[in-house]
């Protein structure tokens, strides 16, 4: 679960499907996936990645925000 959870933290992870990521960990179906994942993090794995990506946008500054010194 570890390994899941760091594919799904991943921002370069994003492409890939929670299915595709799930039959790779040897699961044989989503729901089963879905089931185990919920049951150890209490949220189901697309939860996770976007809690993920929004702490990680929420901690990235935007570029908005830089000024550029010319």
């Amino acid at each position: 679960m570890d390994a899941i959870r760091a594919e799904l933290a991943d921002p370069a992870q994003d492409t890939e499907t929670v299915l595709s990521l799930a039959l790779a960990a040897g699961y044989n179906s989503l729901s089963a996936f879905n089931r185990a994942f919920k049951a150890a993090e209490g949220c189901s794995p697309s939860a996770f990645r976007a809690a993920c990506q929004a702490r990680l946008s929420a901690s990235t500054p935007n570029s908005a925000d830089t000024v550029s010194e010319t």
